[in-house]
């Protein structure tokens, strides 16, 4: 198998996914029962006080306005606020609740009841409403009664979840006193809690089978930490089988979810995944950071394709390259929060921390790699050419152990380093690693690579936020390209191509998506209309979120200067020069001389790296792969804070973007800082439970929402730059915290300003980001806190920029749509197959209809369940295709043809999706035999076209591969049969 060939991830297994709630035993599960129950009761009080506030302070406002401006965007809230409150209470005159919550209730108290049709419910709510609000006579306003009924039966509710929560936890105790493992409770296996994995080293390991269920792996999320605690230490039994942890990867943790396993099927591969160590082997050694550990272990889960031709003995692993110069730097004292602004300081920089080499005869392609405690980025570069074309070079180099190796003599193809070899500690040398990966049967695997074609790519709103000194004009030039999108959706064949993701050089395209491109005519389909209306109000809303489409943005790899990586492995030469200067960069992607704005997410500061672009024939021979090649003697790793593991960069060559971004990036200096340092400790349950809990607590994604409200909602200024520069020590420390439990002590003077400039909603352009509700975030306008100058910050302006017009389908684009087409049999009429199999074909378009319908909930089931929606939708669309071919026993292109049948001549719906996904593949190769006259194999993942001679279906290696199954089964169901007469 060719790197440069990888197909995609088709393979999945499915596993069960469910909460700590499902270990209790009767009594205590009985008690969380009550507890949620409380809980959700508790909720619906909040809401309700919270809803009346809102409705309260409108209200107020509409009272005491005098200004005629004002009054119809206060009434208009107002009016707002007042459906959802209605909605709540379950009656449409919320008039009538101010009037019997004023002095005027008793008078109308009757009359109100006499005309309500939900009196129970309602009436209820309107006697909490009585004394919730009190009417102050002298301001002419409402107020809230912090002592109504209401409050009083939330703080009943309150106080008996927290006696619950006691009982909870003594009855807890108890159990846990008995040290024995707890039982999964049965109800916890069911169809709601399953959620799909890509395949990985650890999913083929442990045998799972692709559309089946597999119960040697769990996946729980941690609701109580006691129960966790329980869980870790003693382990759990489902049906007579123990289970035990195995290990939580960094996305895990910040979801509070672990990876739990068949014990004994742990055990017998084990040594596989671990390449030979195990828990005790590395205590032995001096232990490991626990959550260091957690995410090496949970590498086997990567999703991946094997790659069977990586040979261990063709590679080897060296020390990494580090060098040390002098730069300016913004440097923040960690611990009092000081700034030295402007300073020189040596910094140093590993320029291969995460990156090696590999020869570009066994890869043109950078990839991202995966074996047991390794990962990183391989990055194609002639070192063996190198070597041979530098009289100096000296081919023998010394390993991280010190072994010397002769990579020409020794045939080395793959280098290594330090920083991608995890573990390396913990093995004798590389001999030692060598001889477990081998008997061990451990697997080389590929979990991401280079694309063949790169599309433009959409810049996010962080990116744009830092630019606050953009002009309205330039925000609106950068935009043209999106907004011309938006504009020609309904009548440029090129632009609809485009958006749907089916241009003629785009990788990977779905089956509809290849569809549209080779039978255009497929617009005319209310699918595809409905399709392109979805996809237009999707570009809008992204759009005015920050999104836009820039021509000339890729998206890339981050790879360092090899050739002053092998100056320095092969020549001794402590500081290389190497082919790139200070400020250079080279991607062959973009021309010689040309300005690009590199960039990187998250993008918290002003990381705006513009950089000259250094592209030649000279250059172009070490340079192989389409990666962006940065320069040794640049801090951009630490402007940008990127790894070369396989993060990638966002490039914008756009002339008019570089220019805005350097005129911003003017006295901005990259930012240093010391941060904790991971400690190594013994592992055991104890500690595994500690340093999870640990982890929990930190959130992520906090310290860039502070980041995006300073700037979105205030003006950018030295004060608030230095606030960011605070942030942004914060987030990385909080990035790092599961593996250092290491957070900065923010000082008390530098909270309360930080808190001063954070208080209030996040910035208007929420809404469209996040869908934060209207009165969630700030108004579109804000002002000048000096000037009391109105302002709209950068983004913002982006939702009067970017237009919300209605599709207008010109229906002339292309010539009219057959339905026929997508048929292998034009002849194949609505009522069945040439009139013989009515009622099967009713059979097969029942029991479509049947599943499509099932699905939504499916997938709405499993999303709660916290999997991801892409990952579900395929699953559920795998599992309807086989229902439908298993329960109808149909062939798949004669289901095909009476689906297609009934939804596209028959009642003719929008609604195809379900479809495409399905049956997509026969679909496409019909299209493709009556526009194309081209005949593809029927194995449904080839692409290989066969000739078009009678009878002749598969192409000639899936014929062969199907002989091989068929004397294989043959033989079995022959030898099956001698032993049953023996």
């Amino acid at each position: 198998m060719k790197l440069d060939n990888l197909k995609l991830l088709n393979y999945q297994a499915y596993v069960y996914s469910f909460g700590t709630e499902n270990f209790y035993n009767d009594r205590e599960f009985d008690l969380h029962t009550q507890k949620i129950a409380l809980e959700a009761q508790r909720v619906d009080y909040n809401k309700f006080i919270s809803l009346v506030k809102d409705y309260v302070t409108s209200f107020n406002k509409v009272m005491v306005t005098n200004k005629k401006d004002d009054l119809k965007s206060l009434e208009s809230a107002l009016l707002k606020k007042q459906t959802k409150l209605e909605r709540y209470i379950g009656y449409s005159k919320l008039d009538k609740y101010i009037e019997v919550c004023s002095i005027y209730y008793k008078t109308n108290k009757k009359e109100f009841n006499r005309k309500s049709r939900k009196i129970g419910e309602i009436k209820d709510k309107i006697n909490c409403l009585d004394d919730m609000l009190i009417f102050n006579v002298k301001k002419s306003e409402y107020k809230i009664n912090n002592k109504s009924r209401l409050h009083i039966r939330k703080k009943k509710v309150i106080k008996q979840i927290a006696e619950i929560k006691t009982k909870l936890t003594e009855e807890s105790q108890k159990v846990d006193e008995k040290g024995l493992p707890r039982t999964l409770r049965p109800l916890a296996i069911n169809d709601s809690n399953v959620i799909s994995l890509f395949d990985s080293s650890l999913i083929r390991a442990i045998g799972a089978n692709d559309n089946k269920i597999c119960e040697d792996i769990f996946i729980i999320k941690a609701y109580g930490n006691n129960m966790l605690k329980s869980l870790i230490k003693n382990g759990f039994t489902y049906n007579g089988v123990t289970y035990t942890y195995i290990f939580s990867s960094a996305g895990q943790i910040r979801n509070r979810k672990s990876v739990w396993i068949n014990s004994e099927k742990y055990n017998s591969i084990e040594s596989q995944l671990m390449c030979g160590l195990n828990k005790n082997i590395i205590n032995q050694k001096g232990g490991i950071n626990i959550n260091k550990f957690n995410a090496y272990s949970a590498l086997c889960a990567t999703a991946s394709t094997p790659w069977p031709e990586f040979n261990i003995h063709k590679a080897i692993v060296v020390d990494d390259f580090e060098t040390t110069f002098n730069t300016k730097v913004d440097y923040i004292d960690s611990d009092t929060y000081e700034i030295y602004e402007d300073v020189e300081k040596p910094i140093t920089i590993n320029h291969v921390d995460g990156a090696g080499m590999i020869l570009p005869s066994l890869s043109t392609k950078s990839f991202q790699f995966r074996l047991p405690h390794f990962k990183g980025l391989l990055v194609p570069f002639p070192f063996d050419k190198f070597i041979e074309e530098h009289k100096s070079a000296n081919p023998k180099v010394k390993d991280i152990y010190g072994k010397e190796w002769d990579v020409i003599k020794e045939g080395i193809e793959i280098i290594f380093t330090k920083s991608q070899f995890k573990m390396w500690k913990f093995y004798t040398d590389w001999t030692d690693y060598k001889r477990n990966f081998i008997q061990h049967t451990c697997e080389a695997v590929i979990c991401n690579r280079e694309a063949d074609v790169f599309e433009d790519k959409t810049i996010s709103y962080q990116m744009l936020q830092t630019l606050n000194d953009m002009t309205t004009n330039e925000l609106s030039q950068l935009s043209s390209k999106t907004i011309g999108n938006i504009l020609s959706l309904g009548n440029n064949i090129e632009v609809i191509k485009e958006v749907l993701g089916a241009e003629d050089d785009k990788e990977d395209k779905y089956p509809f998506q290849q569809a549209i491109n080779i039978y255009p005519n497929l617009i005319h389909d209310p699918y595809t209309k409905n399709t392109l209306k979805k996809k237009k109000a999707s570009l809008v809303k992204s759009a005015k979120a920050g999104k836009l489409l820039i021509p000339g943005s890729k998206r890339t790899y981050i790879a360092p200067d090899l050739y002053a990586f092998c100056e320095w492995l092969f020549m001794d030469v402590k500081q290389p020069k190497g082919l790139l200067k200070n400020g250079e960069i080279s991607c062959s992607l973009y021309d010689d001389n040309l300005k690009i704005d590199v960039l990187r997410s998250p993008h918290l500061y002003r990381e705006h790296c513009v950089r000259v672009n250094k592209v030649n024939d000279y250059l172009g021979q070490w340079f192989i792969s389409k990666c962006v090649y940065t320069s040794i003697r640049d801090p951009i790793s630490k402007q940008l804070m990127f790894d070369v593991d396989g993060d990638e960069g966002l490039l914008i060559s756009d002339p008019l973007f570089v220019k805005v971004a350097e005129r911003h990036m003017k006295d901005i200096r990259p930012l240093e800082y010391k941060l904790g340092k991971a400690k190594e400790e013994e592992i055991n349950n104890n500690n595994i439970y500690e340093s999870l809990i640990a982890a929990y607590k930190m959130n992520i994604g906090e310290y860039s929402n502070l980041i995006t409200k300073i700037f979105g909602n205030h003006d950018v200024n030295e004060e608030t730059l230095k606030l960011v520069k605070f942030l942004c020590l914060e987030n990385n420390a909080c990035i790092d915290f599961a593996k250092t439990l290491w957070m900065p002590e923010r000082p008390p003077e530098v909270d309360e300003i930080i808190r001063k400039y954070i208080k209030g909603k996040m910035p208007h352009f929420f809404k469209y980001a996040n869908d934060f509700a209207n009165d969630k975030v700030e108004g579109l306008i804000r002002k000048n806190q000096d000037t009391e100058a109105e302002k709209i910050s950068v983004v913002n302006q982006l939702d009067n920029i970017i237009p919300s017009k209605r599709i207008v389908f010109d229906e002339s684009i292309v010539p009219p749509f057959d339905y026929k087409i997508l048929l292998s049999d034009k002849s194949f009429g609505a009522e069945g197959d040439k009139g013989n199999k009515k009622e099967d074909n009713k059979k097969i378009i029942d029991l479509y209809i049947k599943l499509n319908v099932e699905k939504t909930k499916k997938v709405k089931d499993e999303v709660k369940n916290g999997s991801n929606k892409r990952k579900v939708e395929l699953k559920v669309y795998k599992d309807i295709r086989k229902e439908l071919l298993d329960v109808t026993g149909e062939k798949p292109q004669h289901v095909t043809n009476v689906l297609v049948s009934y939804l596209y001549n028959q009642i003719k719906t929008e609604y195809k999706q379900t479809l495409w996904y399905c049956f997509g593949e026969e679909i496409l190769k019909n299209i493709e035999m009556n526009v194309l006259g081209i005949k593809r194999c029927k194995n449904r993942y080839c692409k290989e076209e066969i000739a078009k001679e009678k009878g002749k279906q598969y192409c000639a290696k899936c014929a062969k591969e199907n002989e091989r199954i068929r004397k294989m089964k043959y033989k079995k169901k022959v030898g099956a049969k001698i032993k049953q007469a023996i």
